[in-house]
């Protein structure tokens, strides 16, 4: 498709090469005539990104967030929504999210194996639980403390955790949530649960504490004591944490959900129009990542091969899962947002004798879990603790790139990413594992239905294959489809059929040059039409147009 996002990538693709006299090769690829394809598609990976020297530190106030969220956003995409929704502007021709400092295609393109899910961002750097860890600072405030500490190799680590009287709840939360997030392609920090005594943590000279006010103070041994002391021990004697391991790079505050940000040249793209963000309404369903809002995310200007450029960030998934960071998350929390007048205006008029689902739900009481369930899940209308734009502007092609993904990820691998969080009680993997398996049978179920599932479109032998998802994952059952061709006018985007194709799925016979079309129905159901173009070494899939109901 060619679309704004096309011209944003190629005006993009154009300044780097100029920017860089050297790197011909962009400028090459784009053709003088505006068609629907350009001679490079389908991208699978952004241009290379200008180099930043620096940009500003942003900060974001928690309450202002919340008050603009959940007041201003929606009357804001309520407008929007009533001249059509704007389709995601950062996606290639096929639909899908090409490789960037946003984005990296994981598990859904290039299948990871069951150590490489349980690896995550990392695994090889944990904090080394025989030497000692040097607290450089902490914070008090909260229910919880927190350390910054960095071992005997020079790793850092910010250090929670759990809330004293709900042992494992957060940390395995946000163990889990990284490693998922990792594999669903989104840059994570390196997450670990971390065992260690009470002599393993050492002072040096400089280190300090701040306090409520941000008041900096020496940091004493007996503070260390204080602080640890509601913290719960294992059997031999160790506090359990979350360490999470420093991200390289100079921080530069949170990024924000709408916009863009003006000290980025490489940043064009409005973020509420980024698929990846978009889709991650489906994604923070799964895991029930109902606080996943800009604090909770991480710009760092980094140096990869040569080039200083921001990268993006997914953090924090404490409130994920049954969690809510301090304690169990509300049994709210996932189906209503924090300031909820439908919900309100309900209860009001029914006198609070109206109860739903998640009002009737029983959880079990597992050391860790919390409240966390599949009964009561409704995929399509989950919700964040408040409004998120990106969110309330997910279109069916948004949803579906995200729910293929969600549904990529086997019993097995859910499992083995669980136990990453090394509950003390096996009932409490087998709850968690069960529920995000269910959860994403429901996603399945809900957002593989609009439109055909249609996906993994190839020639074999020259002959047009493909997969239907929602057969695939059971969600409907074998459908009978059929096909008509035409020839495409790349320029102009006229279509002429081919009558003497049939409904053949074989590529049509004939010296034909330039692109085809097939478009794809079953019965009633919208159909998907895909793109092929003629090259040296026969046709290949260039585009997917997906229809829905």
């Amino acid at each position: 498709m060619f679309s704004n996002r096309q011209s944003i990538l190629v005006l993009a693709a154009l300044t780097v090469a100029m920017a860089h006299a050297a790197d011909a090769n962009i400028g090459a690829t784009i053709p003088a005539s505006k068609g629907k394809f350009l001679s490079d598609d389908p991208l699978w990976k952004e241009p290379s990104p200008r180099s930043v020297p620096q940009v500003k530190s942003i900060q974001i106030d928690d309450l202002y967030d919340f008050i603009n969220e959940s007041f201003v956003v929606p009357h804001h995409v309520k407008k929007v929504n009533r001249s059509g929704k704007e389709a995601a502007q950062n996606t290639n021709t096929l639909g899908e999210v090409p490789d960037s400092e946003w984005y990296t295609n994981r598990h859904m393109r290039g299948r990871m194996s069951v150590d490489a899910l349980v690896r995550g961002a990392g695994n090889a750097n944990p904090p080394d639980p025989e030497d000692k860890w040097k607290i450089i600072s902490a914070k008090t405030d909260g229910v919880t403390p927190g350390f910054t500490i960095e071992d005997a190799h020079g790793n850092r680590y910010l250090l929670k955790f759990d809330p004293p009287n709900y042992p494992e709840l957060a940390s395995a939360a946000d163990v889990i949530g990284s490693k998922i997030f990792y594999a669903l392609g989104y840059n994570t920090p390196e997450n670990y649960i971390a065992y260690f005594h009470r002599e393993q943590l050492t002072l040096t000279d400089h280190s300090s504490w701040r306090d409520r006010v941000g008041k900096k103070h020496v940091m004493t041994q007996e503070l260390v004591d204080k602080w640890l002391a509601e913290q719960p021990k294992d059997s031999q004697g160790r506090y359990r944490a979350m360490a999470s391991r420093w991200i390289a790079g100079k921080v530069a505050g949170p990024f924000e959900f709408e916009g863009t940000r003006s000290d980025d040249p490489n940043d064009i793209v409005p973020h509420e129009l980024h698929r990846e963000l978009r889709g991650m309404a489906v994604f923070s369903a799964w895991l029930n990542d109902t606080d996943a809002k800009s604090i909770n995310t991480l710009d760092s200007l980094v140096d990869e091969g040569g080039v200083t450029f921001l990268k993006h960030y997914r953090i924090d998934w404490g409130a994920s899962l049954g969690s809510d960071s301090v304690r169990p998350k509300d049994i709210r929390r996932g189906h209503d947002y924090l300031v909820d007048a439908r919900s309100t205006t309900i209860q009001a008029f029914s006198f609070g004798f109206y109860l739903p689902e998640w009002m009737r739900t029983r959880y079990p009481n597992i050391r860790g879990v919390g409240t966390f369930d599949f009964e009561s899940f409704d995929a399509a209308h989950w919700r964040s603790n408040y409004p998120i734009t990106p969110y309330l502007l997910m279109d069916n092609d948004d949803a579906f790139w995200a729910a293929k993904q969600v549904m990529a990820f086997s019993d097995e691998e859910i499992r083995a990413i669980v136990e990453t969080a090394q509950y003390s009680d096996p009932r409490a993997t087998d709850w968690v594992t069960e529920c995000l398996i269910k959860r994403r049978d429901k996603i399945g179920k809900e957002w593989l239905s609009p439109g055909l599932a249609l996906d993994g479109f190839r020639l074999e032998k020259n002959r047009l294959v493909f997969v239907d998802l929602a057969e695939k994952y059971k969600v409907s059952g074998a459908r009978y489809y059929n096909v008509q061709w035409a020839e495409f006018d790349n320029a102009t985007r006229q279509k002429r059929p081919i009558e003497s194709a049939g409904t053949s799925f074989a590529v049509p016979a004939g010296d034909r040059s330039g692109f085809l079309v097939a478009a794809i129905r079953s019965g009633d159901t919208a159909g998907v039409e895909v793109y092929l173009r003629r090259t040296a070494n026969g046709w290949d899939i260039v585009g997917v147009d997906r229809h829905y109901e």
